[in-house]
């Protein structure tokens, strides 16, 4: 637990989620919209949100490998 409580929104982008809990050294944030509490996340979610990206971007690039060979 902290005492000073560091929170993102919806609207926040992975990096600065990362970036928030790396500097306030947790690994929980509380979620706020319209100044109500929607949801905690977690880096673990932060993590596989990246993971599904770059899973989505290899089998992309691989669809254009496949495009120019052909």
């Amino acid at each position: 637990m902290t005492r000073t409580i560091t929170k993102c929104s919806l609207d926040d982008t992975d990096n600065e989620i990362m970036e928030r809990m790396d500097k306030a050294q947790v690994r929980h944030l509380p979620v706020q919209h319209a100044g109500k509490l929607v949801g905690i996340i977690s880096a673990r979610d932060v993590i596989n949100l990246r993971i599904e990206k770059l899973n989505e971007l290899m089998q992309d690039i691989r669809v254009q490998a496949a495009r120019q060979k052909a």
